[in-house]
């Protein structure tokens, strides 16, 4: 039987932890620099006996007496319910991961977390897409972009050409011509790639539409293939 976590369940785990694991969600930094930095929260399963994909994070199994076995970066760790998972490193060239999760329950099949991801991904350099990229490792966060006129949401190539008081929002971008008026509550989608082996998925929608401005909230599916 399969163990299924509910998203309002999660934020109250998260709560619970305090401020540190409880993230509003990114807003990314200067389109105009080469350096993208995705933050916030996140929830990964680990199958026994496997790696968390990308990390040094392994879970071995349940124990009968010491909770859980886990080995983090070849140093094996016993975890109760709640305790911390900790790790940093870099699963592929120009890609960070930091890792501050903590342990929500493990059986023999695996082990549950909830936390925080902060991957910061240097040399960016979007390039738009007609589909997904596909991904061997993925994380998906919450977004918060906000933009105005004239200006690139960071990692994409997607600008937000003007606002028309009828139409909405006039983006350019993609990697096709489309009809690009957006209003509020309307989705906006990009897919692209950031770097070699390093993809990026956007689902998000309108959230404001102000004068010179528009904010667009959702997720963004980060694809690693290392």
């Amino acid at each position: 039987m399969k163990t299924r976590f509910f998203p309002h369940l999660l934020f109250l785990f998260l709560l619970a932890l305090g401020p540190s694991a409880c993230q509003k969600p990114t807003q990314p930094g200067d389109a105009s620099s080469d350096r993208l930095v995705l933050s916030g929260p996140i929830e990964k399963r680990i199958p026994a006996g496997q790696f968390l994909p990308g990390t040094g994070i392994q879970y071995v199994g349940p124990t009968s007496d010491k909770g859980a076995e886990v080995r983090i970066d070849g140093q094996t760790a016993f975890k109760q319910r709640a305790d911390s998972i900790v790790w940093k490193g870099s699963p592929m060239t120009g890609v960070e991961i930091s890792l501050n999760q903590r342990v929500l329950t493990y059986n023999d099949d695996a082990l549950y977390m909830a936390g925080v991801a902060t991957i910061v991904i240097d040399g960016v350099s979007p390039t738009p897409l007609a589909s997904p990229p596909k991904a061997a490792i993925e994380y998906i966060l919450p977004v918060t972009y906000n933009v105005e006129v004239g200006q690139t949401a960071p990692g994409t190539t997607l600008t937000l050409m003007a606002i028309e008081p009828e139409q909405g929002a006039q983006f350019s971008g993609w990697s096709s011509e489309q009809y690009p008026y957006r209003r509020v509550a309307d989705s906006v989608q990009w897919d692209g790639w950031l770097r070699q082996g390093v993809g990026l998925s956007l689902r998000l929608r309108v959230a404001l539409l102000q004068k010179n401005s528009v904010q667009l909230v959702g997720l963004a599916t980060l694809k690693l293939n290392p």
